[in-house]
Order: C-alpha cells, then sequence, then structure tokens
C-alpha cells in the first residue's frame, strides 16, 4: 500500500482546498511572453511546482497576466474576466497548452465561487487579486508540509513528533488565511461538482485519481451531505476540522516509515489519538442511523489503497462481508450507518487501549514476564485507577498465568518448556480475544461456568462455519471432494477437535455445561497465524530442494518431502534470520532421535519410526494422502496448502506434549521421574468426555470401557473394531493384562487425532473422492450436498 498517496489523498478528500494544485498537471513547460501584456515570462512548469518549492515571482507574474487580461480583453461584463472568454483564449490564442488544460479554469472559477461566493462565470479585478494573495501565502505554507508527506525517509518518534507539529501550524495557517478570505452570509447554498473537480485535477494522473475517488465518501463522513456536492457551508466546517485531518494523514503516510524504539506500542498510542481526533470531528452523532457510506464504497476502497495487504478480495465474498459487518458491527445491510462507523471506532479503541496498558503492565513487572518460568501471583501490585484499568489489568494476569507460547514480534511462538514472553505477544492475544469474544457472542451461549463468559456448542460453530463458507473455502480450510458433501459438517467437527483437545489450556467439550471456550479458540487461531508465518519460507525452501522431484503442477512428491523435512526446519529459513527449529527444539529433538541410528549417507525415511510420525500427521492433516485411501498404491504430491496443514496440525500435537510432559523429558510417561502418571493426566484433564463419546455416545454402563479404550488407543494406536472378532478378542485379552500403560510420544498423539477423527464418521463413511477431486488440482470439485446452493 502506498500510505504517502493514502495520506495525500485524504487530506484532499477532506479539504478539496489545496487550488494551486490546479497547476500540477501541466504536461508541457510553456514558458511564454505575450506582447502587450505583462512584463514577466510566465513558467507554467515552475508553477506546477507549488507544494515543492517557493515560486512566489511566478505566481506574482500569473497574477499580473491576469489582471493585464482583465484590462485589455473585451467581455460583456467591463472589470470582470468572464470564464468562456479566457478558456477561449488559452485555447485558441498564443498560449501553447493543451485543451484540457482549460478545464482547471472550471477549477480555478469554482474554487473563487466556493470561497469568496463570486459567480460561477465571472471574476473581478479584487477576486483576483485576493486569490493571488492566496496561493503565494498557500504556497509559502504548504512546502513547509508537503515535504513530509513525500518524504520516503525512516522517521524516529521525535522526528515525527516534530513533524506532526509542523504539519499541523502550516495547514492551521492556510486554514485561516481562508477563513479571511471566505465570505460565510450569502443569500443562497452556493456549491460545486467535486467528481467534476477532482477530474480536473488529476486527468492526467489516472492511479491517484482512482484513488481519491475510491475513498471521496469519506467526505460525507466529516462533513455531511452528498460526496460529490461541496457546499460553502460544508466547505466552512472543512476549514475547522483540516489541521486535525493533516496530522492524521500524516500518521498514515509514514506507516511504512516508523522506526521507533519499541515500535508497535507508540504506534498503538498514535492510533488511540487519531481515533480520538476522528470520533472528535465526525459529522453525525453517534447514535445517528443516518447512512453515511456503503460497504461495497468501503471494500472497493480498501481494494484500491490497501489490496497489496489483503489476502483476500473482500467483493469476491459478499455474503460472508455482510455477516462479518453483522458480527462486530451490528446490521446485515450494505448500508453502513453513522452509529456502526462509531462502534467500529470504538472497538478500535477498546482494544488499543488495553494494549497500550498492557505495555505499562509489562514494564513494571518486566523482569517477572521476561523469566522463562510461570507466572505466580495475579498482577494486583500494579496500581489502577478505575475499574476499567482493573478489567484491563486482570484480563492481562489471566494471560500471562495460563497462555504458554507468545508470537508477537517473533516469527513464531516459541514451542519449549520455558515461557518466551514478549509484550507485543500480550497484545496480539488480547486483541485476538476481543475478536474471538465477539463472535462467540454473536453465535454462542452466555455461560458464566466458560472462561470468558461465553462458548460454543457444535451447533453454533456449525453456523458459523456455514456463514463464513465460501470464505473459508478460498482459504484451503475447507475441502470441497467428499463423496455424501458434507465439508462444512467435517471442517466444524475438525475445529471442535482441535480446539477443545490439542492446544494447551484445552479441557474437553461437554455440550451440557462447558463446551468451546474463548482462551481454546484463541490458541486455535495462534497456531494457524504461526503456521502461516513460516508456510511461504518453509515451502519456498522445499520447493528448490525439491526442484527435480514435483509433478506437472509444481507440487512436491511426498518421498523428497520427507526425505528434507528435519533439513528444512534447520535452515535459517525466516524473516528474522531463524530456523524453525530455533522456535521448536524439542520437536527438533524427537525428530533427530528417530533418526540418529541411521548412517549418515541413508536418506531419513529409512527410519520406521520417523516414517510413522511423519505419515501419521499427514493422515490427519491432508484430506487425501492417497488417490486411492484403500489400497494406498499412488501418493498424492503435496502443493503449498498441504505444507501449512502439517504445520498447523505439529503446533497442535506441539502444544499438547509440551503441556503434559511435566518433567520435561520429552515423552508422556505413564509414571514420570515424580511418579506421576503423565498420560492419566492427559486423560482426565482432557479427553475422558471425547472417549466417552466415542465409546457410548449415548452414555450408560458402556462408559466405564472408556479409560481401558484409552489405554489400549495409547499402546497400540488404535481403538476395538466392534466388526471384527480379532480386534475384539485382542483389546478383551488386553482387559485382562495387569499392567495395560504405555507411554504416549507425539505420534501417539498424532494417532489419536487421527482416529478420534475417523471415529466421528464411522458410523456414516463418508470419504473424499480423492482420484476425482486430487489428481489435477486446477480442476475444482463441486460439492455433492445442497449446502453451496445459497
Amino acid at each position: 500500500m502506498d500510505f504517502k498517496t493514502f495520506g495525500l489523498s485524504v487530506l484532499l478528500s477532506f479539504s478539496l482546498i489545496s487550488c494551486g494544485d490546479i497547476f500540477m498537471k501541466a504536461d508541457k513547460a510553456s514558458s511564454i511572453e505575450l506582447t502587450g501584456m505583462a512584463n514577466c515570462e510566465l513558467d507554467f512548469d515552475s508553477i506546477s511546482h507549488i507544494l515543492e518549492k517557493n515560486i512566489k515571482g511566478d505566481i506574482e507574474c500569473l497574477g499580473l497576466y491576469l489582471n493585464d487580461f482583465v484590462n485589455l480583453v473585451e467581455t460583456d461584463r467591463p472589470g470582470y474576466v468572464s470564464k468562456s472568454v479566457l478558456k477561449n483564449f488559452i485555447l485558441n490564442g498564443p498560449i501553447d497548452v493543451e485543451a484540457d488544460t482549460a478545464e482547471l479554469i472550471d477549477t480555478v472559477f469554482d474554487l473563487s465561487h466556493l470561497i469568496i461566493g463570486t459567480d460561477k462565470d465571472y471574476l473581478k479585478n479584487t477576486d483576483v487579486d485576493v486569490l493571488i494573495d492566496f496561493l503565494i501565502y498557500f504556497n509559502e505554507n504548504i512546502i513547509e508540509a508537503y515535504k513530509y508527506f513525500s518524504s520516503k525517509e525512516d522517521v524516529n518518534y521525535s522526528q515525527h513528533q516534530r513533524e506532526r507539529r509542523i504539519v499541523f501550524n502550516k495547514i492551521t495557517l492556510i486554514a485561516n488565511k481562508l477563513k479571511t478570505i471566505f465570505k460565510a452570509n450569502r443569500k443562497e447554498l452556493h456549491r460545486i461538482d467535486t467528481q467534476q473537480f477532482v477530474l480536473n485535477f488529476f486527468n492526467k494522473d489516472p492511479q491517484t485519481l482512482e484513488e481519491i475517488r475510491a475513498i471521496i465518501f469519506l467526505k460525507r463522513v466529516f462533513l455531511g451531505g452528498d460526496k460529490w456536492d461541496l457546499t460553502h457551508v460544508e466547505f466552512a466546517d472543512a476549514l475547522e476540522i483540516l489541521p486535525e485531518v493533516a496530522q492524521v494523514a500524516l500518521d498514515v503516510s509514514k506507516m511504512n516509515l516508523y522506526t521507533f524504539k519499541d515500535e508497535q506500542e507508540t504506534l498503538i498510542k498514535f492510533f488511540l489519538r487519531d481515533i480520538e481526533v476522528i470520533k472528535s470531528i465526525l459529522y453525525y452523532e453517534e447514535n445517528s442511523q443516518t447512512a453515511v457510506f456503503t460497504l461495497d464504497e468501503l471494500i472497493h476502497a480498501l481494494n484500491i489503497m490497501a489490496g497489496d495487504m489483503l489476502p483476500i478480495n473482500l467483493k469476491d465474498f459478499p455474503r460472508e462481508t455482510l455477516k462479518i459487518k453483522e458480527i462486530f458491527f451490528g446490521e446485515y445491510d450494505e448500508l453502513f450507518y453513522a452509529s456502526e462507523l462509531y462502534r467500529a471506532l470504538n472497538h478500535l479503541e477498546a482494544v488499543f487501549a488495553e494494549g497500550s496498558f498492557g505495555y505499562r503492565i509489562y514494564n513494571f513487572f518486566r523482569d517477572e514476564l521476561n523469566s522463562p518460568d510461570p507466572i505466580s501471583h495475579d498482577l494486583s501490585s500494579f496500581p489502577v485507577s478505575s475499574s476499567r484499568e482493573k478489567q484491563f489489568r486482570d484480563h492481562y494476569a489471566e494471560i500471562a498465568a495460563n497462555y504458554k507460547f507468545f508470537k508477537g514480534e517473533n516469527s513464531s511462538a516459541f514451542y519449549t518448556h520455558e515461557f518466551r514472553r514478549n509484550p507485543n505477544a500480550f497484545f496480539q492475544i488480547s486483541a485476538l480475544e476481543y475478536g474471538v469474544h465477539l463472535i462467540m457472542s454473536h453465535y454462542g451461549r452466555t455461560n458464566v461456568a466458560a472462561r470468558g463468559g461465553v462458548d460454543l456448542t457444535m451447533d453454533h460453530v456449525l453456523k458459523l462455519i456455514t456463514d463464513l463458507k465460501w470464505l473459508l473455502r478460498d482459504a484451503g480450510l475447507i475441502v470441497i471432494g467428499k463423496e455424501k458433501g458434507r465439508e462444512i459438517e467435517g471442517t466444524a467437527n475438525n475445529f471442535m477437535l482441535l480446539s477443545t483437545l490439542f492446544q494447551y489450556q484445552s479441557d474437553g467439550c461437554d455440550e451440557a455445561t462447558v463446551c468451546l471456550e474463548r482462551p481454546e479458540a484463541t490458541e486455535f487461531i495462534l497456531n494457524l497465524l504461526t503456521a502461516l508465518s513460516v508456510k511461504d519460507s518453509f515451502t519456498e525452501e522445499m520447493t528448490q530442494i525439491c526442484a527435480t522431484e514435483q509433478d506437472e503442477y509444481g507440487r512436491i512428491y511426498p518421498d523428497c518431502f520427507r526425505r528434507n523435512f528435519i533439513n528444512v526446519l534447520k535452515k535459517p529459513t525466516l524473516s528474522d534470520g531463524n530456523s524453525i527449529s530455533h522456535y521448536m527444539p524439542e520437536l527438533t529433538k524427537y525428530l533427530e532421535s528417530m533418526v540418529a541410528d541411521l548412517p549418515d549417507d541413508r536418506p531419513i525415511t529409512e527410519s520406521e519410526d520417523y516414517m510413522h510420525f511423519i505419515t501419521e500427521t499427514e493422515a490427519f492433516t491432508r484430506s487425501c494422502t492417497h488417490y486411492d485411501q484403500d489400497t494406498k498404491l499412488e501418493e498424492i504430491p503435496l502443493k503449498a496448502t498441504d505444507a501449512f496443514a502439517v504445520f498447523a496440525g505439529l503446533l497442535n500435537i506441539e502444544s499438547t506434549v509440551l503441556r503434559y510432559d511435566l518433567d520435561q523429558n520429552n515423552v508422556i510417561d505413564y509414571r514420570n521421574k515424580d511418579n506421576v502418571n503423565e498420560v492419566m493426566n492427559a486423560y482426565y484433564s482432557t479427553y475422558e468426555g471425547a472417549i466417552k463419546s466415542l465409546v457410548a455416545p449415548d452414555g450408560g454402563i458402556m462408559t466405564i470401557l472408556a479409560k481401558p479404550i484409552y489405554k489400549y488407543l495409547i499402546r497400540y494406536g488404535k481403538v476395538p473394531d466392534i466388526k471384527k472378532f480379532s480386534s475384539i478378542w485382542s483389546f478383551l485379552k488386553f482387559l485382562l493384562k495387569r499392567n495395560k500403560n504405555a507411554d504416549a510420544h507425539r505420534v501417539t498423539f498424532a494417532t489419536v487425532l487421527k482416529v478420534i477423527g475417523e471415529q466421528q464418521d464411522a458410523d456414516d463413511p463418508n470419504p473424499f473422492k480423492c482420484d476425482e477431486c486430487f489428481r489435477d488440482p486446477t480442476r475444482e470439485c463441486e460439492p455433492a450436498d445442497d449446502a453451496w446452493n445459497d
């Protein structure tokens, strides 16, 4: 995104007073001298730099020419400049300019009409003098402000503060100068067509023209009225808010250039200040139900001004976008109301206010929060001065006490036994929890027993996934291709499974009491963000290594992926210069231990343990691993989204292992060195409900088999198949064993995840059409059910 252009565009759209810009678009440097007129040389090229350098002499020369024109050229109103005569003179006289330059004359007369209250078609000598005097003053002051908008140099905090003050002061001087010549009392309402006004300014610069048109709706936000209509009353209002708008625009224009110490903390303070300014100058009241713009206008502006920063084009998802608007702002409506605009600003203010307060807390407890140890107190010694600050502090203490993995400023969270906190991560988590809470409040149920005060059942999650299905499909989170359809249900099941069973704070789901809670959903999203942050660098490196082992569609063959998996983990491919293994040392140790006994010249895929782990991970993260899932003769190559899925799955397993490995030996022991049964800790704290639901969905006496089936699953990596006598007999013999215990490893939990997912579909198998839908990735499979027909 070109933040400089955006900032300038906002400033122009709000003010529309930079009349000096009418000279900026001259194509030719026409240095001319007309016999019988002013005794100076009029240089259009110099005038075109009115924003950049002092051109007082050229502006004075222009004034002399215009005054001589009034005196020498006859019009139907002596002593006046006629717009039509002047345009005809420019087009057919001795000045060598293009036709569209003459259209700028309309702009000059429009501005005079708007500011001074003159006739739209005539200017007096004295009016010319007033405009020329203002242009000189404008030029003298705008060059000091414009240079900060146009600069591409990095700025530190003190420098930016100084620039903000200069911009505010200079724009204030310009606005005050305009007030001295502005005629407020008029017999009628004067107005100009800003659409033609903007076209005259930028007809030679289509990109800037498109950008200004995209955000012109902001005129209605701050000044009211119609977006393409500017009255002299609205112009007077614009003069009052212009200096504040200029400062906000400068903040935006410098977005990519800040080099602050503690940059995110400082930016949050800037945003809070800017939000306060914006709310203070909005035209409509907070409870107003007046429509100020449309959702389509907002999306178009985002695509034009920040299209390179958006992962998707929201125009492709009209229903989903309306639903998102409803969730966060209130109405499932194409119109965006003033009250919703305030609600959006209030959401941002709440997030940034808590974030800013959180940095103060972190600085207060920096030694403790920077330590690798758990936080053992509630941070109540931090002073607060209001109930809101107490709420912020208590929430901060919850994050410090309950979250394990902190990403924030890093390429990834550290998946280690030690805590690796950073202040930006606290802001990230609190902001995500805020958004998650809004979503859960919209779809879920109030539940005082749930962490966060609200939870989601399976029905709630299914409704959420259904409402956003096309968006999730485009993101690769819903994969189409099941024989009976119901991919939406499958995605909802997976989300519920991973969130309630395989996050650091997971504690299972009991729909009768508490199911999916806010911290579980937030941790799931944090794992997705980490997987996304490493996906591109991992995939790029793997693609280079496996350049000769790809199919015709550029997908990597699984054997090459597996052979090089550990090496790519250990390469410093991330944007911060670190490797993935730097952030996941325990996983790396585990993988290396499985291949340690292999000779150096042998591929790691010859390790049975390693292959078992990597293929089990692929099995629960990929919809299809083989074109025929029964014979498993031909494997499906991996594309970028498959690498993302594998990483997301690994992070869920890693979260689980690090939670239950109390003695930190990289194994979940049935009896660790402190005589604690880590395996059964996992069962009682998280998996008991899920296993009981598999054994006896309706409850009853059969739930007594849940614990032995869990132990059977841990030991053998499968559950008894009641359709096979041999499997039943094996389980019966297991029940008679005196010692049913076994240690669990990462591959064990990969298997647990896979098996629980498979058992959910056991009564109604619904396999993917792997050959039909995955052999040619350029071909999209159509859904087999009616859920996608809306």
